[in-house]
């Protein structure tokens, strides 16, 4: 049997959680050698098609229930950021540019005015949701909008490895110590020191070091950014909807 998993899940869904039990899993071979050779029957069903599934799910879910966090904290999504009048870091000029084309891609939906941003900013911020979500539905394509998702499955992956960050931690912390104390008891019993266990105690300490210092909403907001950037680059390559119908 084979479990059929798209690119996206396998990269921003999956991978983090396989990041998150790794430590986990060094220190059960440190303990249980025999582990690593697992070959047929049951536990390699449950391997190969269960978890797969478990894990796309899981991956996904824990992300977007912190996603709202990291919105906040940042004062909202970048996309809608960069098409905030109110936006002052944002260059005016390609502010401009974007709602142009915005209003060319929907003739039926009025572009908020400074003024109108100004009035109503939940109402703005509404409009450029709605023309976000425009976007990502007319991006789609991974052949023709390739950096749009490959910005996508960065900004998923961090995102996914970020709100499992505490998790993270426990287990890479649990997976030293099991380690260790495979270590110790070889040491203790004067038997020859297991290189599983040496090489997962070391692994366990870099992933470790690893959440600690690497692993934060800034670091995730790199990707978020450029993930909105390449989308709304995006754009100006797709059709109002008057020339596509005359095509």
């Amino acid at each position: 049997m084979k479990v059929e998993m798209d690119s996206y899940t396998r990269r921003a869904r999956i991978a983090p959680l396989l990041v998150v039990i790794a430590p986990a899993v060094l220190a059960l071979i440190a303990w249980f050698p025999e582990a690593s050779r697992i070959e047929l029957g049951a536990a390699t069903v449950v391997l190969a098609i269960a978890l797969p599934t478990v894990f796309a799910q899981c991956g996904g879910v824990l992300g977007k229930r912190r996603e709202k966090e990291l919105f906040g904290s940042w004062g909202g999504p970048p996309t809608t950021q960069r098409l905030r009048h109110r936006t002052r870091t944002q260059n005016p000029v390609l502010r401009s540019r974007y709602h142009a084309k915005l209003q060319e891609l929907l003739p039926d939906l009025s572009i908020p005015k400074e003024v109108d941003e100004n009035y109503d900013q939940r109402g703005a911020d509404n409009v450029y949701e709605t023309c976000v979500k425009h976007l990502i539905a007319r991006t789609r394509d991974q052949k023709l909008f390739a950096l749009v998702f490959a910005e996508n499955v960065s900004y998923g992956f961090r995102r996914n490895l970020w709100a499992m960050k505490s998790l993270g931690l426990a287990v890479a912390s649990g997976g030293l110590l099991a380690c260790g104390i495979r270590m110790w008891s070889a040491i203790a019993s004067s038997t020859a020191m297991p290189t599983s266990a040496l090489l997962g105690a070391l692994l366990s300490l870099v992933w470790l070091a690893l959440w600690l210092s690497l692993v934060s909403a800034d670091w995730v907001r790199e990707r978020a950014d450029a993930y909105a950037d390449r989308l709304l680059e995006a754009m100006e390559t797709l059709t109002p909807p008057a020339e596509k119908s005359s095509e």
